[in-house]
């Protein structure tokens, strides 16, 4: 089971992007669950799923902007590696638990 506040199917998990950091680091979600991605820094950002470019490939979010992405249903259960390739410390992970 998933810590932290319920949230409705149909509404985005939200990752901020704020001080050359993703926040949270580690997100957990599910195939079909949406993630919108809210840049909160000053200066542009980048977003790519290691391994998964189909799913988030190198999308630019310029600063007070959002970009929102739905995990695909078949997406297979796994930890995936998050990056901005902008700043190359900048990392996360997103862990894609079963249906």
């Amino acid at each position: 089971m998933l810590d932290g506040p319920a949230i409705a199917a149909d509404e985005p998990v939200v990752v901020v992007m704020k001080n050359h950091q993703f926040e949270p680091r580690l997100l957990q979600v599910r195939p079909g669950q949406a993630i919108r991605f809210d840049n909160s820094d000053d200066v542009l950002h980048s977003l790519l799923l290691v391994g998964r470019e189909s799913v988030i490939g190198e999308e630019f979010v310029d600063p007070g902007q959002s970009y929102t992405v739905r995990i695909p249903q078949d997406m297979p259960p796994g930890t995936y590696e998050l990056a901005c390739t902008v700043h190359v410390d900048m990392r996360g992970q997103i862990v894609v638990s079963g249906k």
